[in-house]
């Protein structure tokens, strides 16, 4: 398109500059310092973005990846900017930086999303990681759906902080109403929506309402279900947090359902329904640390465990009584209180219709709620006719299907997406473990799925049988039980039964746990498997604090290797950190295996996380190697680190 240079007389800069109207065409453009094209005059700042002027009677309108990224182009330092979604938008393949991580964060914000959900904010390693960064305004109406965030300091999905910790004014500090995020989170002071929660200024105090997570929270200090870190004015009001809490060993560091720790801030009408808090040694209920602040008229899952759980003011309630108590928070909830697999939801969500799939949390039927009627696409689960898998309800079938003894195939004849679906029980996890499962991908991929389960978490737990051609997308295993696990389970094969994994990639998917015992990419334990052409780029992370080797190893793979167990053709990319025993492919291969022709690019450190444990054995392809085992043709490329005994 033809370029014009527009020429402004004296006149009309002079009345420019003198206008006190925000809402002015002129001024929209002019505030990004960049030449538009010619479009006729329309609003858009020249194309950045479907309409408007950034002003709050005409907020910039936001309908793709693109606008989104364009974002900081529409900041202006020093001035509230308005933006408002048009539809829902994916962020899949764009790795996202921080709105406003910077000193003086003057880039003030109002976002809307009118009801609209964002999916796959990926977020990589940096300061204040989360959407904003530091938010200093107002963003409501709006999930964010299926993110993961890794932040050098605080961190959540928001951002590091809502609001600042020394506002010099009203206008840094932050609000968050009616807005849910899902996904997982890793940060210092970590929270499923920040970090830090930030003071008040000129009586406006910085504000979580009417929120809720379903996040897996990953804290090495202040971790919390919803924020790491409450500040002196600050408040959490009618939200809940669903996730599991992860938070640091060190005495002075609090682990939380709703937050980590509580410096004069207050929650009042909130509820810890976590499915489970580890970590810190200060931990609770809905709170770890409360230096100063008031809790009143919160609630914790009567199941939870955690050394104060029954924080003060708050009160031990089962499921059915949390229903009952979220259903009389009114304003931005659903008047039912609960969907039908019992959690609630906002207004805004429930207007929208297909609140099963985009809630977080699913619904009854094809999506996640605890009732569905069982059955597949088509088959009958023979190996000329296995049962056929189109969508998650055939997925979540399986567990009908198969029984003690039994040997089934199943085939995939699509994607499935199992994002509505908030825990994934696997299918083989009670001895002898003697399901045998025939799992054939068909090249098709299976993303979101989560799985926290106490035991062998994972899709398979133990594999008996076959897994192949299938991709495995944005899933995440996590738990803080005394049992192995990776994305698909915690052993591969057994001493007599054999797991055969073939042609099986993942990406951007994650393993944690605080558990004494080995995790890795795929499994915890590999014990009696084949490997082969496997693809995984997973950041595997334990903070067991066992000091026995039985229990430790944590690799790209496998934790550990102890039977007759062979990878070939096998890369790892991401990243494993682990106490000792740390490795690309396997932490621990403490029998006679074989390992041919197989990569690391990834990033593998052993790290102390006791006295007693001092961060050794870290090595490309595995941490440790008993005699008899064969390493052929590997190659590493990734940085390894450890204080001693890295190779």
């Amino acid at each position: 398109m033809r370029k014009r240079i527009y020429i402004l007389s004296i006149a009309v800069l002079t009345l420019i500059a003198g206008s006190c109207n925000r809402y002015n065409p002129f001024d929209s453009y002019y505030h990004g310092g960049v030449q538009r094209e010619d479009t006729g005059g329309k609003p858009g700042k020249g194309g950045l973005f479907a309409d408007g002027f950034g002003t709050e009677e005409s907020p910039y309108g936001l309908s793709t990846p693109q606008h989104m990224q364009n974002i900081p182009r529409g900041l202006v330092e020093g001035e509230m900017i308005y933006f408002k979604m048009l539809n829902d938008i994916d962020l899949t393949g764009i790795s996202w930086t921080a709105l406003n991580p910077t000193d003086p964060y003057k880039k003030f914000i109002d976002f809307d999303g009118d009801g609209h959900v964002i999916t796959n904010l990926y977020c990589p390693k940096q300061s204040y990681g989360g959407f904003f960064g530091v938010l200093c305004g107002y963003c409501h109406d709006v999930g964010f759906l299926n993110a993961y965030v890794e932040s050098s300091n605080s961190g959540g999905v928001l951002g590091g902080y809502v609001g600042l910790a020394s506002p010099s004014s009203g206008d840094f500090t932050g609000r968050v109403e009616r807005v849910y995020v899902t996904g997982t989170v890793r940060a210092s002071n970590a929270g499923a929506i920040c970090g830090d929660l930030g003071k008040i200024a000129d009586g406006s105090p910085c504000t979580i309402k009417d929120c809720y997570s379903i996040v897996e929270v990953n804290g090495s200090a202040n971790t919390g279900g919803l924020v790491g870190n409450m500040r002196s004015g600050s408040k959490i009001e009618n939200s809940y947090a669903l996730g599991p809490v992860f938070g640091g060993t060190g005495d002075n560091n609090g682990t939380g359902g709703i937050a980590g720790y509580v410096n004069g801030g207050t929650i009042t009408g909130s509820i810890g329904w976590n499915e489970s808090l580890s970590g810190s040694p200060a931990r609770g209920g809905i709170y770890g640390v409360k230096e100063a602040g008031t809790v009143s008229e919160s609630y914790i899952l009567s199941t939870l465990g955690g050394a104060n759980v029954s924080n003060e003011g708050t009160t031990l309630k089962t499921k059915t009584e949390l229903q009952a108590v979220a259903s009389a928070w009114g304003d931005g909830w659903f008047s039912n209180g609960a969907i039908s697999n019992g959690y609630p939801i906002l207004i805004w969500q429930q207007e929208r219709g297909d609140y099963g799939e985009y809630s977080g949390h699913g619904e009854a039927g094809e999506g996640g709620g605890d009732e569905y009627t069982p059955g597949f696409k088509g088959g009958t689960g023979t190996e000329n006719d296995p049962y056929l898998i189109e969508k998650l309800v055939h997925l979540r079938s399986m567990h009908d299907f198969l029984g003690s003894g039994e040997e089934k195939w199943f085939k995939m004849v699509a994607d499935v997406d199992a994002r509505a679906l908030s825990n994934w029980t696997p299918l083989n996890t009670e001895d002898p473990y003697d399901k045998k499962v025939h799992f054939d991908g068909d090249g098709h991929k299976i993303s979101n799925l989560r799985s926290t389960n106490e035991t062998y978490a994972g899709f398979f737990g133990v594999l008996y049988g076959e897994c192949k051609r299938v991709t495995f997308d944005k899933c995440t295993v996590s738990q803080s039980k005394g049992s192995a696990c990776g994305i698909l389970g915690g052993y591969a094969g057994t001493g007599s039964k054999q797991a055969v994994i073939d042609n099986v990639t993942f990406t951007n998917c994650s393993v944690s746990s605080s558990g004494a015992q080995p995790c890795g990419g795929m499994f915890g334990i590999a014990a009696n498997a084949v490997f082969t052409g496997c693809s995984v780029d997973a950041a595997v992370e334990s903070s067991s604090a066992n000091t026995e080797s039985k229990n430790q190893g944590f690799g790209g793979y496998c934790g550990q290797v102890k039977g007759t167990v062979s990878f070939t053709d096998c890369s790892f990319s991401g990243s494993v950190k682990g106490g000792r025993l740390v490795g690309g492919i396997a932490g621990y291969v403490n029998t006679a295996a074989t390992i041919t022709a197989c990569s690391n690019s990834g990033e593998i450190t052993a790290y102390q996380i006791t006295s007693n444990i001092d961060g050794a054995r870290a090595g490309g392809i595995a941490g440790h190697i008993d005699a008899g085992t064969l390493v052929e043709k590997c190659s590493n490329s990734g940085a390894i680190t450890a204080a001693k005994q890295a190779g």
